[in-house]
């Protein structure tokens, strides 16, 4: 959200976010931002030792980052009819040189600060990637240890259940034979002798 005031012949112009909340003071010969509400946080943060800064890979990607700001700023400052043009270039200069610090401030590129770490480092993804693979590596060996263990006694438990459900269906198999008779079978073959001497 930005807004315009008018005071006398001062133009007061203020950004605010959730972090950052900045005052772009304006008159004819002075420019300055004063970062207030971050400021007083950042100090907070570094009297209680804690490290909150962003840690990134490249240098050259957050330049990249940076110059897609400086044209936000541009399109910022262009929407305001009522400062002059020379005035819009140096509040562009002033803004673009004060995010560009704070940025720079609140960054640590592969563990060190901006100013430590040379314009076209950028740490080795490749180095990165195969110490994940490492880590993948282990812990799946890690689960081919223990994972068999643990399949192995539901293996057992899933035999040991389907022999039971088979020897209760032998059992009922058995029970349900029809079982012959040897009066029966003597029965039959009289008849089917009988049978025969007619013809």
């Amino acid at each position: 959200m930005v807004l315009i005031l008018r005071d006398g012949d001062r133009n007061v112009s203020s950004a605010v976010s959730d972090r950052v909340c900045f005052v772009v003071t304006h008159s004819a010969s002075v420019s300055r931002i004063y970062f207030e509400k971050e400021a007083a946080v950042m100090e907070a943060d570094r009297e209680s030792g804690a490290d909150f800064r962003v840690n990134v890979k490249s240098k050259k990607h957050v330049r990249e980052q940076l110059e897609k700001y400086k044209d936000l700023f541009k399109k910022l400052l262009d929407g305001q009819c009522h400062i002059s043009e020379e005035d819009k270039a140096k509040l562009l200069q002033e803004m673009v040189v004060n995010f560009e610090f704070t940025v720079q401030e609140n960054l640590v590129i592969g563990g060190l600060s901006w100013d430590e770490v040379s314009e076209d480092y950028c740490e080795d993804y490749d180095s990165t990637i195969n110490d994940i693979l490492d880590e993948k590596i282990v812990e799946t060996a890690c689960k081919r240890n223990s994972y068999p263990k643990q399949i192995r006694n539901q293996v057992v438990r899933s035999l040991r259940a389907e022999r039971k459900l088979l020897g209760l269906y032998e059992q009922t198999g058995e029970a349900t034979r029809p079982k012959t008779r040897p009066s029966s079978r003597h029965c039959h073959q009289k008849c089917v002798s009988c049978c025969t001497c007619q013809c």
